[in-house]
Protein backbone atom coordinates (compact mmCIF):
# COMPACT_ATOMS: atom_id res chain seq x y z
CA UNK A 1 0.00 0.00 0.00
CA UNK A 2 1.21 3.49 -0.76
CA UNK A 3 3.36 5.11 1.88
CA UNK A 4 2.08 8.53 0.99
CA UNK A 5 -0.57 9.31 3.61
CA UNK A 6 -1.78 12.54 2.15
CA UNK A 7 -2.49 12.29 -1.56
CA UNK A 8 -4.43 15.53 -1.39
CA UNK A 9 -1.17 17.47 -1.15
CA UNK A 10 0.43 15.96 -4.26
CA UNK A 11 -1.27 18.59 -6.39
CA UNK A 12 -3.12 21.76 -5.51
CA UNK A 13 -6.58 21.15 -4.08
CA UNK A 14 -9.64 21.96 -6.16
CA UNK A 15 -13.05 23.49 -5.36
CA UNK A 16 -16.42 21.75 -5.77
CA UNK A 17 -17.13 23.54 -9.04
CA UNK A 18 -13.78 22.42 -10.47
CA UNK A 19 -14.66 18.86 -9.41
CA UNK A 20 -18.04 19.28 -11.10
CA UNK A 21 -16.35 20.33 -14.36
CA UNK A 22 -14.14 17.24 -14.24
CA UNK A 23 -16.87 14.77 -13.24
CA UNK A 24 -19.53 16.16 -15.58
CA UNK A 25 -17.20 16.57 -18.53
CA UNK A 26 -15.37 13.28 -18.21
CA UNK A 27 -18.29 10.99 -19.26
CA UNK A 28 -19.68 13.36 -21.89
CA UNK A 29 -17.37 12.95 -24.84
CA UNK A 30 -17.14 10.64 -27.80
CA UNK A 31 -19.54 8.10 -26.34
CA UNK A 32 -22.65 10.26 -26.55
CA UNK A 33 -22.23 10.66 -30.32
CA UNK A 34 -22.39 6.89 -30.80
CA UNK A 35 -25.56 6.28 -28.75
CA UNK A 36 -28.11 6.92 -31.57
CA UNK A 37 -26.50 4.11 -33.58
CA UNK A 38 -26.60 1.89 -30.49
CA UNK A 39 -30.37 2.47 -30.30
CA UNK A 40 -30.62 1.21 -33.88
CA UNK A 41 -29.19 -2.14 -32.77
CA UNK A 42 -31.24 -2.38 -29.57
CA UNK A 43 -34.51 -0.61 -30.39
CA UNK A 44 -36.06 2.51 -28.86
CA UNK A 45 -37.81 0.95 -25.85
CA UNK A 46 -35.18 -1.63 -24.91
CA UNK A 47 -32.45 0.94 -25.59
CA UNK A 48 -34.07 3.51 -23.29
CA UNK A 49 -34.67 0.98 -20.52
CA UNK A 50 -31.15 -0.42 -20.90
CA UNK A 51 -29.55 3.02 -20.77
CA UNK A 52 -31.45 4.15 -17.65
CA UNK A 53 -30.89 0.77 -15.95
CA UNK A 54 -27.13 0.77 -16.56
CA UNK A 55 -26.79 4.43 -15.53
CA UNK A 56 -28.69 3.74 -12.30
CA UNK A 57 -26.52 0.72 -11.46
CA UNK A 58 -23.40 2.78 -12.18
CA UNK A 59 -24.52 5.63 -9.88
CA UNK A 60 -25.35 3.21 -7.06
CA UNK A 61 -22.05 1.41 -7.57
CA UNK A 62 -20.05 4.64 -7.48
CA UNK A 63 -21.71 5.58 -4.19
CA UNK A 64 -20.65 2.22 -2.79
CA UNK A 65 -17.11 3.02 -3.90
CA UNK A 66 -17.25 6.34 -2.02
CA UNK A 67 -18.58 4.55 1.09
CA UNK A 68 -15.71 2.08 1.02
CA UNK A 69 -13.16 4.84 0.44
CA UNK A 70 -14.51 6.83 3.40
CA UNK A 71 -14.39 3.82 5.76
CA UNK A 72 -10.91 2.81 4.64
CA UNK A 73 -9.48 6.32 5.00
CA UNK A 74 -10.98 6.63 8.48
CA UNK A 75 -9.59 3.27 9.60
CA UNK A 76 -6.13 3.90 8.15
CA UNK A 77 -6.16 7.53 9.33
CA UNK A 78 -5.24 8.85 5.89
CA UNK A 79 -6.95 11.52 3.83
CA UNK A 80 -7.06 9.67 0.50
CA UNK A 81 -6.52 6.32 -1.19
CA UNK A 82 -6.09 5.29 -4.79
CA UNK A 83 -8.47 2.77 -6.40
CA UNK A 84 -5.87 -0.01 -6.20
CA UNK A 85 -4.99 0.75 -2.58
CA UNK A 86 -8.68 0.67 -1.68
CA UNK A 87 -9.11 -2.77 -3.25
CA UNK A 88 -5.99 -4.03 -1.50
CA UNK A 89 -7.17 -2.79 1.90
CA UNK A 90 -10.68 -4.25 1.46
CA UNK A 91 -9.21 -7.64 0.55
CA UNK A 92 -6.82 -7.52 3.52
CA UNK A 93 -9.76 -6.97 5.89
CA UNK A 94 -11.19 -10.39 5.04
CA UNK A 95 -9.47 -13.62 6.06
CA UNK A 96 -10.47 -15.37 2.83
CA UNK A 97 -9.08 -12.67 0.53
CA UNK A 98 -6.16 -11.49 2.69
CA UNK A 99 -3.59 -13.69 0.97
CA UNK A 100 -4.43 -12.26 -2.43
CA UNK A 101 -4.77 -8.60 -1.40
CA UNK A 102 -1.69 -7.62 -3.39
CA UNK A 103 -3.04 -9.52 -6.39
CA UNK A 104 -6.35 -7.69 -5.99
CA UNK A 105 -4.56 -4.35 -6.14
CA UNK A 106 -2.58 -5.44 -9.19
CA UNK A 107 -5.70 -6.63 -11.03
CA UNK A 108 -7.64 -3.45 -10.14
CA UNK A 109 -4.82 -1.22 -11.37
CA UNK A 110 -4.36 -3.33 -14.50
CA UNK A 111 -8.06 -3.09 -15.38
CA UNK A 112 -8.10 0.66 -14.76
CA UNK A 113 -5.04 1.04 -16.93
CA UNK A 114 -6.48 -1.11 -19.73
CA UNK A 115 -9.84 0.66 -19.67
CA UNK A 116 -8.47 4.21 -19.62
CA UNK A 117 -5.77 3.27 -22.13
CA UNK A 118 -8.38 1.95 -24.58
CA UNK A 119 -10.68 4.94 -23.93
CA UNK A 120 -7.79 7.24 -24.85
CA UNK A 121 -7.21 5.16 -28.02
CA UNK A 122 -10.87 5.56 -28.96
CA UNK A 123 -10.60 9.33 -28.37
CA UNK A 124 -7.63 9.50 -30.74
CA UNK A 125 -9.39 7.41 -33.41
CA UNK A 126 -12.61 9.46 -33.30
CA UNK A 127 -10.62 12.72 -33.29
CA UNK A 128 -8.74 11.55 -36.38
CA UNK A 129 -11.98 10.68 -38.18
CA UNK A 130 -13.57 13.98 -37.12
CA UNK A 131 -10.52 15.89 -38.37
CA UNK A 132 -10.60 14.07 -41.71
CA UNK A 133 -14.30 14.82 -42.04
CA UNK A 134 -13.48 18.46 -41.30
CA UNK A 135 -10.79 18.53 -44.02
CA UNK A 136 -13.14 16.94 -46.58
CA UNK A 137 -15.88 19.44 -45.69
CA UNK A 138 -13.51 22.37 -46.27
CA UNK A 139 -11.44 21.23 -49.26
CA UNK A 140 -13.49 18.44 -50.83
CA UNK A 141 -12.98 14.69 -51.16
CA UNK A 142 -9.69 15.08 -53.04
CA UNK A 143 -8.11 16.46 -49.84
CA UNK A 144 -8.93 13.35 -47.80
CA UNK A 145 -5.81 12.31 -45.86
CA UNK A 146 -4.64 8.67 -46.06
CA UNK A 147 -5.71 6.76 -42.95
CA UNK A 148 -2.34 5.99 -41.35
CA UNK A 149 -0.94 9.42 -42.21
CA UNK A 150 -3.93 10.89 -40.42
CA UNK A 151 -3.47 8.61 -37.39
CA UNK A 152 0.23 9.42 -37.08
CA UNK A 153 -0.51 13.15 -37.30
CA UNK A 154 -2.46 12.75 -34.05
CA UNK A 155 0.84 12.10 -32.25
CA UNK A 156 1.71 15.79 -32.11
CA UNK A 157 -1.33 17.21 -30.26
CA UNK A 158 -2.03 14.13 -28.11
CA UNK A 159 1.63 13.60 -27.24
CA UNK A 160 1.90 17.24 -26.16
CA UNK A 161 -1.19 17.19 -23.94
CA UNK A 162 -0.22 13.84 -22.39
CA UNK A 163 2.67 15.40 -20.46
CA UNK A 164 0.33 17.73 -18.53
CA UNK A 165 0.05 16.22 -15.04
CA UNK A 166 -1.06 19.08 -12.78
CA UNK A 167 -4.72 18.61 -11.74
CA UNK A 168 -5.43 22.35 -11.69
CA UNK A 169 -4.27 22.67 -15.30
CA UNK A 170 -6.29 19.59 -16.20
CA UNK A 171 -9.29 21.27 -14.52
CA UNK A 172 -8.79 24.32 -16.75
CA UNK A 173 -8.72 22.04 -19.81
CA UNK A 174 -11.89 20.35 -18.59
CA UNK A 175 -13.60 23.71 -18.08
CA UNK A 176 -12.66 24.81 -21.60
CA UNK A 177 -13.76 21.45 -23.00
CA UNK A 178 -17.09 21.71 -21.15
CA UNK A 179 -17.74 25.12 -22.70
CA UNK A 180 -16.82 23.96 -26.21
CA UNK A 181 -18.77 20.74 -25.77
CA UNK A 182 -21.86 22.68 -24.70
CA UNK A 183 -21.62 24.74 -27.90
CA UNK A 184 -21.11 21.63 -30.06
CA UNK A 185 -23.83 19.53 -28.46
CA UNK A 186 -26.37 22.37 -28.47
CA UNK A 187 -25.64 22.93 -32.16
CA UNK A 188 -25.89 19.22 -32.96
CA UNK A 189 -29.02 18.86 -30.81
CA UNK A 190 -30.64 21.81 -32.62
CA UNK A 191 -29.86 20.16 -35.95
CA UNK A 192 -31.18 16.71 -35.04
CA UNK A 193 -34.41 18.17 -33.61
CA UNK A 194 -35.10 20.04 -36.85
CA UNK A 195 -37.51 18.34 -39.28
CA UNK A 196 -37.83 15.24 -37.16
CA UNK A 197 -39.36 12.20 -38.80
CA UNK A 198 -42.14 10.22 -37.19
CA UNK A 199 -40.81 7.37 -35.02
CA UNK A 200 -43.35 5.09 -36.67
CA UNK A 201 -41.67 2.09 -38.24
CA UNK A 202 -38.57 2.21 -36.03
CA UNK A 203 -37.82 -0.92 -33.98
CA UNK A 204 -38.95 -0.77 -30.37
CA UNK A 205 -37.06 -3.91 -29.46
CA UNK A 206 -34.68 -6.12 -31.43
CA UNK A 207 -33.34 -8.93 -29.24
CA UNK A 208 -31.53 -9.56 -25.98
CA UNK A 209 -28.09 -9.83 -27.58
CA UNK A 210 -28.29 -6.44 -29.26
CA UNK A 211 -29.43 -4.88 -25.99
CA UNK A 212 -26.36 -6.40 -24.33
CA UNK A 213 -24.25 -4.73 -27.02
CA UNK A 214 -25.87 -1.40 -26.17
CA UNK A 215 -25.07 -1.90 -22.47
CA UNK A 216 -21.36 -2.10 -23.25
CA UNK A 217 -21.65 1.11 -25.29
CA UNK A 218 -23.41 2.91 -22.43
CA UNK A 219 -20.77 1.85 -19.89
CA UNK A 220 -18.07 3.06 -22.25
CA UNK A 221 -19.91 6.37 -22.52
CA UNK A 222 -19.77 6.73 -18.72
CA UNK A 223 -15.97 6.31 -18.98
CA UNK A 224 -15.07 8.19 -15.79
CA UNK A 225 -14.79 5.79 -12.85
CA UNK A 226 -10.98 5.83 -12.93
CA UNK A 227 -11.10 9.60 -12.44
CA UNK A 228 -13.62 9.55 -9.54
CA UNK A 229 -11.24 8.86 -6.65
CA UNK A 230 -8.40 11.06 -8.02
CA UNK A 231 -10.86 13.97 -8.30
CA UNK A 232 -12.37 13.33 -4.87
CA UNK A 233 -8.87 13.05 -3.43
CA UNK A 234 -7.99 16.53 -4.71
CA UNK A 235 -11.04 18.33 -3.32
CA UNK A 236 -10.58 20.86 -0.54
CA UNK A 237 -13.85 19.64 1.00
CA UNK A 238 -14.32 16.03 -0.09
CA UNK A 239 -17.55 15.71 1.90
CA UNK A 240 -19.24 17.66 -0.93
CA UNK A 241 -18.12 15.21 -3.59
CA UNK A 242 -21.04 12.77 -3.28
CA UNK A 243 -23.50 15.54 -4.16
CA UNK A 244 -21.29 16.62 -7.08
CA UNK A 245 -21.13 13.01 -8.32
CA UNK A 246 -24.86 12.25 -8.07
CA UNK A 247 -26.06 15.52 -9.62
CA UNK A 248 -23.54 15.15 -12.46
CA UNK A 249 -24.54 11.60 -13.34
CA UNK A 250 -28.29 12.21 -13.13
CA UNK A 251 -27.93 15.14 -15.55
CA UNK A 252 -25.69 13.03 -17.78
CA UNK A 253 -28.26 10.20 -17.90
CA UNK A 254 -31.03 12.55 -19.08
CA UNK A 255 -28.73 14.11 -21.69
CA UNK A 256 -27.71 10.67 -23.00
CA UNK A 257 -31.31 9.47 -23.24
CA UNK A 258 -32.56 12.57 -25.07
CA UNK A 259 -29.62 12.63 -27.47
CA UNK A 260 -29.83 8.92 -28.28
CA UNK A 261 -33.58 8.88 -28.88
CA UNK A 262 -33.78 12.06 -30.94
CA UNK A 263 -30.66 11.20 -32.96
CA UNK A 264 -32.09 7.79 -33.81
CA UNK A 265 -35.49 9.24 -34.78
CA UNK A 266 -33.78 11.90 -36.90
CA UNK A 267 -31.53 9.66 -38.98
CA UNK A 268 -33.53 6.43 -38.63
CA UNK A 269 -31.87 3.47 -40.38
CA UNK A 270 -29.16 5.69 -41.92
CA UNK A 271 -27.71 6.72 -38.55
CA UNK A 272 -23.89 6.54 -38.54
CA UNK A 273 -21.48 5.19 -35.91
CA UNK A 274 -20.72 8.80 -34.98
CA UNK A 275 -23.51 11.37 -35.41
CA UNK A 276 -21.18 14.13 -36.63
CA UNK A 277 -20.78 12.26 -39.93
CA UNK A 278 -24.42 13.02 -40.76
CA UNK A 279 -24.21 16.77 -40.09
CA UNK A 280 -24.67 19.21 -43.02
CA UNK A 281 -21.53 20.34 -44.85
CA UNK A 282 -22.17 24.06 -44.50
CA UNK A 283 -19.75 26.57 -42.94
CA UNK A 284 -21.37 26.49 -39.50
CA UNK A 285 -21.16 22.74 -39.07
CA UNK A 286 -17.67 22.67 -40.55
CA UNK A 287 -16.72 24.89 -37.60
CA UNK A 288 -18.62 22.60 -35.22
CA UNK A 289 -16.64 19.61 -36.49
CA UNK A 290 -13.41 21.49 -35.83
CA UNK A 291 -14.52 22.57 -32.35
CA UNK A 292 -15.55 19.04 -31.49
CA UNK A 293 -12.10 17.76 -32.43
CA UNK A 294 -10.55 20.33 -30.07
CA UNK A 295 -13.03 19.32 -27.35
CA UNK A 296 -12.01 15.65 -27.54
CA UNK A 297 -8.35 16.66 -27.41
CA UNK A 298 -8.91 18.68 -24.20
CA UNK A 299 -11.01 15.89 -22.68
CA UNK A 300 -8.18 13.46 -23.37
CA UNK A 301 -6.16 15.19 -20.63
CA UNK A 302 -8.46 14.04 -17.80
CA UNK A 303 -8.70 10.51 -19.23
CA UNK A 304 -4.94 10.25 -19.65
CA UNK A 305 -4.45 11.63 -16.13
CA UNK A 306 -6.02 8.42 -14.77
CA UNK A 307 -3.64 6.33 -16.89
CA UNK A 308 -0.51 8.08 -15.69
CA UNK A 309 -1.69 7.98 -12.04
CA UNK A 310 -1.64 4.17 -12.27
CA UNK A 311 1.75 4.16 -14.00
CA UNK A 312 3.48 6.70 -11.72
CA UNK A 313 4.29 4.38 -8.74
CA UNK A 314 5.79 1.80 -11.10
CA UNK A 315 7.85 4.35 -13.01
CA UNK A 316 9.15 6.08 -9.87
CA UNK A 317 10.07 2.71 -8.37
CA UNK A 318 12.42 1.78 -11.19
CA UNK A 319 13.47 5.11 -12.74
CA UNK A 320 14.80 8.19 -10.94
CA UNK A 321 14.11 11.75 -11.99
CA UNK A 322 10.97 13.72 -12.79
CA UNK A 323 11.76 13.73 -16.50
CA UNK A 324 11.11 9.97 -16.59
CA UNK A 325 7.40 10.62 -15.96
CA UNK A 326 7.16 13.02 -18.88
CA UNK A 327 9.03 10.65 -21.19
CA UNK A 328 6.80 7.75 -20.10
CA UNK A 329 3.70 9.89 -20.71
CA UNK A 330 4.82 10.77 -24.23
CA UNK A 331 5.74 7.16 -25.06
CA UNK A 332 2.38 5.93 -23.73
CA UNK A 333 0.55 8.48 -25.88
CA UNK A 334 2.57 7.29 -28.90
CA UNK A 335 1.56 3.68 -28.30
CA UNK A 336 -2.08 4.80 -27.95
CA UNK A 337 -1.90 6.49 -31.35
CA UNK A 338 -0.73 3.25 -32.94
CA UNK A 339 -3.40 1.16 -31.18
CA UNK A 340 -6.04 3.70 -32.26
CA UNK A 341 -5.15 2.99 -35.86
CA UNK A 342 -5.50 -0.76 -35.30
CA UNK A 343 -8.99 -0.60 -33.79
CA UNK A 344 -11.61 -2.39 -35.93
CA UNK A 345 -15.22 -1.20 -36.19
CA UNK A 346 -15.36 1.69 -33.73
CA UNK A 347 -18.86 0.88 -32.50
CA UNK A 348 -17.97 -2.71 -31.59
CA UNK A 349 -14.68 -1.55 -30.10
CA UNK A 350 -16.52 0.82 -27.76
CA UNK A 351 -18.99 -1.91 -26.76
CA UNK A 352 -16.11 -4.27 -25.97
CA UNK A 353 -14.19 -1.66 -23.95
CA UNK A 354 -17.26 -0.80 -21.90
CA UNK A 355 -18.57 -4.34 -21.53
CA UNK A 356 -15.27 -5.82 -20.36
CA UNK A 357 -12.91 -3.52 -18.46
CA UNK A 358 -15.49 -0.79 -17.91
CA UNK A 359 -18.10 -3.10 -16.39
CA UNK A 360 -15.57 -4.74 -14.05
CA UNK A 361 -14.47 -1.33 -12.78
CA UNK A 362 -17.96 0.15 -12.54
CA UNK A 363 -20.20 -2.61 -11.29
CA UNK A 364 -18.08 -5.51 -9.98
CA UNK A 365 -15.20 -4.12 -7.93
CA UNK A 366 -17.09 -1.31 -6.10
CA UNK A 367 -19.85 -3.51 -4.60
CA UNK A 368 -17.29 -6.24 -3.82
CA UNK A 369 -15.03 -3.76 -2.01
CA UNK A 370 -17.96 -2.23 -0.11
CA UNK A 371 -19.20 -5.75 0.81
CA UNK A 372 -15.83 -6.78 2.25
CA UNK A 373 -15.47 -3.51 4.16
CA UNK A 374 -18.95 -3.78 5.67
CA UNK A 375 -18.45 -7.45 6.51
CA UNK A 376 -15.52 -6.54 8.78
CA UNK A 377 -17.42 -3.64 10.39
CA UNK A 378 -18.32 -4.54 13.99
CA UNK A 379 -20.01 -1.22 14.79
CA UNK A 380 -23.10 -1.67 12.58
CA UNK A 381 -26.36 -3.22 13.77
CA UNK A 382 -27.07 -6.75 12.56
CA UNK A 383 -30.15 -5.72 10.58
CA UNK A 384 -28.41 -2.74 8.98
CA UNK A 385 -25.42 -4.90 8.11
CA UNK A 386 -27.59 -7.60 6.49
CA UNK A 387 -29.45 -4.97 4.45
CA UNK A 388 -26.25 -3.31 3.24
CA UNK A 389 -24.54 -6.61 2.40
CA UNK A 390 -27.64 -7.75 0.47
CA UNK A 391 -27.67 -4.44 -1.39
CA UNK A 392 -23.98 -4.88 -2.35
CA UNK A 393 -24.68 -8.47 -3.39
CA UNK A 394 -27.51 -7.46 -5.73
CA UNK A 395 -25.36 -4.82 -7.42
CA UNK A 396 -22.51 -7.33 -7.71
CA UNK A 397 -24.75 -9.96 -9.35
CA UNK A 398 -26.07 -7.37 -11.81
CA UNK A 399 -22.46 -6.41 -12.52
CA UNK A 400 -21.43 -9.97 -13.32
CA UNK A 401 -24.49 -10.39 -15.54
CA UNK A 402 -23.77 -7.15 -17.43
CA UNK A 403 -20.06 -7.93 -17.84
CA UNK A 404 -20.52 -11.47 -19.14
CA UNK A 405 -23.22 -10.84 -21.72
CA UNK A 406 -22.00 -7.47 -23.04
CA UNK A 407 -18.44 -8.79 -23.47
CA UNK A 408 -19.61 -12.05 -25.03
CA UNK A 409 -21.78 -10.32 -27.63
CA UNK A 410 -19.10 -7.75 -28.51
CA UNK A 411 -16.49 -10.47 -29.07
CA UNK A 412 -18.94 -12.59 -31.06
CA UNK A 413 -19.78 -9.65 -33.36
CA UNK A 414 -16.12 -8.88 -34.22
Amino acid sequence: MTSNNDLRNVYDSIHWWEAFFNVFKSPIGTGILTLPEAFLTAGMVSGSIGLVFVATVCILSLNLLLDANKWACKKLEVSALSYGDLVEFAFSENSVFRRISHLGKFVANLIIFMFQFLVCCAYIRITAETFNDFIVSVFGTTAKIPFWTLILLMELPFGAIAVVRNMRIVSVFSGMALLLLAICLLSIFTEITTNLHSPKGLPLYTNFWMTALLIGRVIYSMESIATILPIENKMKRPEHFRMVLNVSFILITFIYLAFALIGFIKYRFKVADVVTVKLPHNLFFIMIRGLFGVTILLTYSIQFYAVIMVMTPVIVKYVNGNNALYVASFITATVQVVVAGLLPNIGLALSFIGGSCGAVMYVIFPPLVAFLMKLSDASSSTLGKIFYLSYCGIIFVFGCFITYFSTYVAVAEF
